[in-house]
């Protein structure tokens, strides 16, 4: 995959008609007289990747603005108190990130989402990885790494799905180069005549329907490289021995709609024995619906088709079926919950295209607790504005009692400190230490 940068004057044809450009023509000047090449590079890229799904002022100007030394309180001054929280908030979760070798991807999952309040800020970093990737060298591991574990699960709960192929891709050529250029080889080969039957397919499919006064949604896709690896392992062969290659979903209104389709799609191409799945009859044990079937046009030419109704997409998209499980991501309700009403709003948004919907979106993952870590990387969790003295406790009332002094991240604080998502706490006891009076008035948990 080669990517070409993107320039300021780009960037401008891109945002010309975002209403606020002044805003963004500011951010691009402090981005350039802040920020080295490479990090104005990266800045540039990832504002480029966010205009198309979100042309707004702020999280454009956010993009630009965060790797600069810029303090928060010029921010706030020169650009506005909602673009200074984008900016906290990313840059938060890049010194969590810095962190990374303390604790697992699972961890470091959590706390960057309990860190993260406004769904923009995910979707900011999303973009940041994917900027970085196309840029990195092929040995960077450690970036793509934390990509597979942590943010290639959050793409796909937010149904960003072009983001995520790319970034499943892009982490896959890093982390297992010998499998990916031997797809990519071998999928070079027929890569046109590929999209040329996939179009040809497609079409066909839509006249048909139209024939049947059917109103349907035809969406056709060759299948990533990442995918294509997955289904190579699941059948255990070879690149040049899969067929299924392309797929088409036909999306529908009602159930009765979905056999209609399948019906006049297997009698416009042959069927394959041995390849039909009638999930919707027959529901995975997570719920999952839809009808799958591999079919043959008539030069030989093998597809797949899922047939289902907007419900049932609905539900495989957004996880109400369990869909993590089927696609083999960990399920966490909180988040898949917060992380499906955002999705929702993402997708109005593209369709009326409001002009501040994206500010009311907010997560909320750290309204009720916040997680901290000791030196060994185990999560201790405490309600925010937890202090020492309260993660002493959490972890043992004899740490408690002779609770000392506090390390935050490596410097010593005071045991009135307020703690944060994604700090390192330890804590340092003493024999002669004794609980005092004026703990009462700094803990927040009833164990302390």
């Amino acid at each position: 995959m080669e990517y070409e940068n993107a320039s300021r004057k780009k960037l401008m044809a891109l945002v010309k008609k975002a209403p606020e450009i002044e805003l963004i023509k500011k951010a691009l000047d402090k981005s350039e007289n802040n920020l080295s090449g490479k990090q104005y590079s990266n800045a540039l890229n990832t504002a480029f990747i966010l205009s198309p799904l979100l042309m707004r002022g702020n999280i454009i100007s956010a993009a630009l603005l965060y790797e600069t030394k810029i303090s928060e309180e010029t921010i706030k001054k020169e650009f506005n108190e909602d673009t200074m929280k984008l900016i906290v908030s990313m840059r938060k979760i890049k010194k969590i990130e810095s962190q990374q070798k303390n604790f697992s991807s699972e961890t470091l999952s959590k706390i960057i989402l309990a860190t993260t309040k406004d769904v923009r800020t995910i979707i900011l970093a999303l973009a940041t990885k994917l900027s970085e990737l196309r840029n990195t060298k092929e040995d960077e591991k450690k970036l793509a790494r934390i990509v597979k574990e942590v943010y290639l699960p959050i793409s796909q709960k937010l149904g960003l799905n072009e983001i995520k192929w790319e970034l499943e891709d892009l982490s896959f050529k890093i982390l297992q180069r010998e499998e990916y250029t031997k797809i990519k080889n071998e999928m070079k080969k027929k890569k046109k005549k590929r999209n040329e039957n996939l179009k040809k397919i497609e079409k066909e499919i839509k006249k048909a329907l139209k024939k049947e006064k059917i109103n349907a949604k035809v969406v056709g896709r060759a299948k990533n490289f990442y995918g294509i690896y997955n289904k190579m392992k699941k059948k255990k062969c070879k690149v040049n021995e899969l067929h299924d290659l392309l797929a088409v979903r036909v999306i529908c209104n009602t159930i009765k709609e979905c056999y209609i389709i399948l019906g006049l799609i297997h009698s416009m191409y042959e069927p394959l024995l041995n390849a039909f799945d009638d999930y919707i009859a027959n529901p995975k044990e997570n719920n999952y619906r839809s009808i799958h079937t591999d079919l043959k046009t008539e030069t030989g030419k093998i597809f797949e088709a899922q047939i289902r109704t907007w419900e049932m997409n609905t539900e495989a998209e957004e996880g109400l079926p369990a869909h993590w499980s089927y696609k083999q991501i960990k399920k966490d309700r909180e988040f898949d919950g917060k992380l499906s009403w955002a999705k929702q709003l993402i997708e109005w948004n593209k369709k009326h295209k409001p002009k501040d919907v994206f500010n009311i979106i907010q997560l909320g993952f750290e309204d009720k607790k916040i997680f901290t870590l000791t030196p060994k990387a185990d999560i201790i969790e405490l309600p925010p504005k937890a202090t020492p003295i309260d993660f002493a406790y959490a972890i043992h009332s004899n740490i408690g009692n002779q609770c000392d002094k506090a390390k935050v991240n490596e410097k010593i604080v005071p045991l009135n400190h307020e703690l944060e998502n994604g700090d390192i706490v330890e804590i340092i006891t003493s024999k002669k230490q004794f609980p005092k009076r004026q703990w009462l008035t700094i803990a927040r948990t009833a164990r302390a």
